[in-house]
């Protein structure tokens, strides 16, 4: 999962993978196109957050349990 958000290979035969840079993804999440997924600890996330962003802590990370994105967003 998280080799796909970065440019690495993925291990699905047919995914495509975008690579993009962070002003790429400022300017989907200022224009509300995009959910942010944190994977940073709870008590890391509690200190300072993005706001709208989602926790979802890497050491309890479960691909099943990932939000689908809302209608517009990716």
């Amino acid at each position: 999962m998280l080799s796909r958000l970065f440019g690495g290979s993925s291990s699905t035969a047919g995914d495509k993978v975008q690579v993009v840079d962070a002003s790429q993804i400022r300017r989907w999440w200022e224009a509300d196109g995009i959910m942010l997924i944190d994977v940073r600890e709870r008590d890391e996330y509690a200190a300072e957050a993005i706001a709208g962003s989602i926790n979802l802590p890497l050491s309890t990370f479960d691909p099943a349990q990932m939000p689908t994105p809302p209608e517009g967003k990716r």
